[in-house]
């Protein structure tokens, strides 16, 4: 099989050195190793170091059946800024113009969404020459869009966004089959498309790929940045690691060390792991909080070492965020961890129905220093909740898992095996 995997925003085997890998990434690899041929249309650009990896398109192939297209395209620093969208928008046009002048067609294109312009482009691409489209929805575009907005001009803010509305509408309307990272999204894109869900559709979870590292090097590589940030070797590690960006509520992860530290609980470090627009105002928040650490940006095997020396991951989502099962998660899970999170729906649900967390109010710093004190004093439950969390990672949420079965459903898509009911207009 031929498939286009179009998608920017993340990281690029062979090209971004270690680098951990997202979905595409993983998937791109379980198709090439399965003998499928693939090539990754995307951006020159790095979403997450806000800076171009060249200056110019460039090919390459990075492995047999693998090659990547990069499209140049111009820069922004801030993600929820007009530099961005017009980024998007010349993404959309560079892949429209060098796709018209490849001769060999895909079996099937995999376009992920965000963003609404480069999928709308898929889709009209493939609609064009007869070629299966599935877009897969792992954010909830434009509907973000009115998270940026302050609540009291939201009403103003959705009749200037109709134009993305009606994008996001043609785009999943548009599709072969809809794919999506939890069920609440694929309800979410099924309802643009205005049509009920059919075989072509199907949920598939981020999940997280374990990295390949000794126990002994995970453990040196974990006491190196304890002696790098000055972390007690007996403190009990509450780590967040990701992005600062504005659907994390970092402020009142700093807002309960804070608590925590006028309470005298010493055992508890909350360590921030990772960069992002909001990391200066962040830091200067915590300048006067021992019990905060800021790592930066790590590779992946520091991540994981980090993890792995950790005893809870923080999940702190705005009242605002719109996240289902995020890879947050997942990656929690993985290094065997209880999470702590803020997110209600789907993530709520999940780590009560296998008491593989705790809950805490979001924007409300007390009852998050409450549920990180609850898990200090009570450690045998914290073990267990981190052993019942890996199982569960293991048996539903781990890539071997996950990767293989979408990989079959965009081979059953692209021979035609799955079917698209009806939309409300008939398409």
């Amino acid at each position: 099989m031929k498939c286009w995997i179009v998608v920017t925003y993340e990281p690029l085997p062979g090209v971004d050195r270690s680098a951990r890998l997202l979905r595409c990434g993983i998937l791109a690899q379980e198709l090439a190793r399965a003998g499928d041929e693939v090539t990754w249309w995307t951006s020159t650009f790095h979403h997450v170091r806000k800076e171009n990896r060249f200056d110019r398109s460039r090919t390459v192939e990075v492995a047999p059946g693998l090659t990547i297209q990069m499209l140049h395209a111009p820069p922004y620093r801030r993600s929820v800024s007009w530099r961005r969208v017009r980024h998007n928008r010349r993404m959309a046009g560079a892949f429209l113009d060098a796709t018209a002048r490849v001769t060999a067609r895909p079996d099937v294109i995999f376009a992920a969404m965000p963003s609404l312009e480069l999928a709308e482009a898929a889709v009209g691409f493939g609609r064009g020459r007869g070629i299966p489209v599935v877009v897969d929805a792992r954010d909830k575009w434009p509907d973000l869009y009115l998270n940026a907005v302050p609540g009291a001009l939201r009403g103003l803010a959705r009749p200037a966004l109709a134009t993305e509305f009606r994008r996001a509408r043609r785009l999943f309307a548009g599709a072969t089959g809809i794919t999506a990272i939890s069920e609440s999204y694929l309800t979410w894109a099924l309802a643009y498309a205005g049509r009920p869900r059919g075989s072509a559709d199907g949920v598939f979870p981020l999940g997280f790929p374990v990295p390949e590292l000794s126990r002994v090097e995970v453990q040196e590589r974990a006491a190196r940045l304890r002696e790098r940030f000055a972390i007690p070797a007996d403190a009990l590690l509450c780590t967040f690691l990701g992005a600062f960006g504005s659907s994390y509520d970092l402020r009142t992860a700093i807002a309960a060390a804070r608590l925590l530290r006028a309470a005298g609980e010493d055992r508890l470090r909350i360590v921030l792991a990772g960069t992002g627009e909001l990391a200066s105002r962040l830091q200067a928040e915590a300048a006067d909080l021992p019990n905060v650490a800021f790592t930066g940006w790590l590779d992946e095997g520091d991540a994981w070492a980090l993890l792995r020396a950790s005893a809870v991951g923080l999940a702190p989502y705005t009242r605002q965020a719109l996240q289902s099962l995020p890879n947050k998660a997942f990656e929690y899970m993985a290094a065997g961890l209880p999470t702590v999170s803020s997110l209600p729906g789907e993530l709520q649900a999940l780590l009560a129905e296998h008491a593989v967390g705790r809950q805490y109010q979001s924007g409300d710093p007390g009852t998050l220093a409450g549920a990180l004190c609850w898990l200090a004093d009570h450690p045998e439950e914290r073990l267990a909740m981190g052993r019942r969390a890996e199982a569960l990672f293991r048996e539903r949420f781990s890539t071997p898992v996950i990767y293989p079965a979408l990989a079959r459903h965009l081979r059953e898509v692209a021979q035609g095996r799955l079917s698209t009911p009806a939309g409300e207009d008939g398409t």
